[in-house]
């Protein structure tokens, strides 16, 4: 039975068009058995406010600041810690749809909480939520802790958005869950 979505062949070719728009996306590939390149996902690796990611960091770093100024007249200058999300779509053959999966790491490389990423996003959204949308998982590939937007609803919201098919039902999903996830892309660099 297959439903309105994707398979890997469409997702996978939909992928490497998407990475060569010159978006930062890039395809990583995933060995199979025998060394073989059976699948593979995309990534991006983009900087977001210290706020978006965790909202006690911002407390912290201005307490930092004024604790260095007292020590040193030179650092009242103090630039804020760069926190960098990075985003995975992955396919998923249970659901045949894109799934966003993403982790924040900060300019130290220590990553984020996920459970502070999850909070940030969630005081943004307009609406509450009576099922969670965002769940806390190990990452398929990398075995890491990453938030993943929930495929579950993927398909109703696919189906309800006109001109899918025709504008690539990848950048038609992408355009509908980036900013849910705080990813920054515009209209015409998907379009």
């Amino acid at each position: 039975f297959f439903f309105f979505g994707m398979n890997f062949a469409r997702f996978q070719e939909q992928a490497v068009e998407l990475c060569g728009r010159g978006l930062g996306w890039e395809w990583i590939l995933v060995q199979g058995r025998f060394g073989r390149p059976d699948s593979g996902f995309l990534r991006l690796r983009q900087p977001v406010a210290s706020h978006d990611a965790e909202p006690h960091l911002a407390a912290d770093l201005h307490h930092e600041s004024l604790v260095q100024e007292e020590d040193d007249p030179a650092a009242a200058t103090a630039v804020p810690a760069v926190v960098v999300r990075e985003f995975n779509i992955l396919f998923s053959p249970s659901y045949n749809v894109p799934v966003m999966w993403f982790a924040d790491t900060r300019s130290d490389g220590q990553p984020v909480h996920t459970a502070d990423t999850l909070a940030a996003l969630m005081s943004r959204l307009v609406e509450p939520q009576d099922t969670p949308m965002f769940s806390q998982e190990e990452h398929p590939v990398s075995g890491l802790p990453f938030a993943q937007l929930h495929p579950c609803h993927t398909h109703h919201l696919m189906t309800a958005v006109k001109g899918s098919e025709i504008n690539g039902y990848l950048r038609s999903w992408l355009s509908l869950v980036a900013p849910v996830v705080g990813l920054r892309v515009t209209a015409p660099q998907l379009g």
